[in-house]
């Protein structure tokens, strides 16, 4: 079972109460019927009902498209007048079914909807298509799905049963100027020290993607955790984003022209969202994050766009990206917890005290 989701039912109340069997079929409820079905299958579909005006980046079939075949499930709910579509990842940890964010993927959304219709009526629609979707996944086993903050299809009375789980992320936006001012004088310091240190930042290009994924993967190894992906499926995940024109990779490269410090964004036309950090021992010792973060964000705002340090919650990155004076940003997880795991987690805490 997934520690933080033993954790968080300790403390977090329920919202009412949930009457979904662990029954893996598909019950259909007030109209609609959903299906958990390879993205493979619904890809036409899925980019018919894509709008970028609407949807975050991170939900554009070019994004889906750029990750491992088999690694994303869509659950479709077919609900006239319109079909509904949440990417999910499923599988199994430690043993026990699993639904969860796809890799890459820090937030999920319901994908639906025409172009040119009357918002609040799409809204009021893909609102009852996530209460189907709610549903739906809780009979799969344990599910922990962060949710895209901006999204309008989600509501606590559709996920009854479930937990919640707050977290925070830090969001720059408004002119370079005042974000420059607004930052901790010890990144400042950091980087000018960048710049002193002799390190260029540049776009990493793509035969330099091969070092860019190494160095990830060390990095990870170093800090004691790991990517979903493998360096050959990042490797391939940064280079088809890259030409999707989805994504930017910046490289700290030292006098030698070495990489020794990378970082990687997704991009739309609003947001710029840091997703990948990444910097060797002699990166380290130059400042290249600092160099490289404040070099993303300066050009974000520039092109009068908001900058968004994702995943600002994880130990050790909180405090760093904190002074960097961004916005706090509220960010939901759901989550839900089948009786059996339920139980487990009640044993092991009572025999933790």
């Amino acid at each position: 079972m997934d520690a933080d989701a033993a954790a968080v039912t300790a403390w977090v109340p329920r919202w009412g109460r949930h009457e979904a069997t662990d029954s893996n079929a598909t019950t259909p409820r007030k109209g609609g019927t959903v299906r958990l079905v390879p993205y493979e299958d619904v890809v036409t579909a899925y980019a018919a009902a894509f709008d970028p005006a609407s949807h975050s980046v991170l939900s554009s079939p070019a994004w889906l498209g750029a990750l491992p075949r088999g690694s994303v499930t869509i659950a479709v709910c077919e609900r006239l007048p319109h079909s509904g579509f949440l990417p999910v990842a499923i599988g199994r940890r430690k043993g026990v079914p699993m639904v969860s964010n796809p890799p890459l993927m820090p937030w999920v959304e319901i994908v639906g909807g025409s172009v040119g219709e009357k918002r609040s009526a799409v809204i009021g629609d893909l609102n009852a298509v996530g209460g189907e979707i709610a549903r739906r996944l809780a009979r799969c086993g344990v599910v922990r799905l962060r949710l895209q903050r901006t999204s309008p299809t989600w509501l606590g009375f559709h996920w009854a049963g479930y937990f919640a789980n707050a977290r925070i992320s830090y969001v720059l936006e408004g002119p370079v100027d005042d974000a420059w001012s607004a930052m901790k004088g010890k990144t400042r310091t950091a980087i000018r020290s960048s710049t002193r240190a002799g390190l260029t930042i540049r776009a990493v290009a793509t035969s330099e993607l091969d070092a860019m994924a190494a160095l990830v993967g060390d990095h990870a190894r170093e800090k004691g955790f790991a990517y979903a992906l493998g360096p050959e499926a990042l490797r391939s995940f940064f280079a088809e984003t890259l030409r999707a024109g989805v994504a930017t990779a910046t490289g700290a490269f030292d006098a030698d022209g070495t990489l020794v410090g990378a970082a990687f964004f997704a991009d739309d036309d609003r947001t710029r969202t840091y997703l990948i950090g990444a910097q060797d021992e002699r990166g380290a010792k130059a400042n290249a994050m600092p160099g490289l973060l404040w070099d993303a964000v300066e050009g974000t705002l520039d092109g009068g766009r908001a900058f968004d340090f994702e995943g600002s919650m994880l130990p050790g990155v909180e405090d760093f990206v904190r002074t960097f004076g961004g916005a706090q940003r509220l960010d939901v997880s759901v989550i839900w917890v089948p009786r059996p795991q339920r139980a487990i987690a009640a044993v092991r805490r009572h025999l933790a005290r």
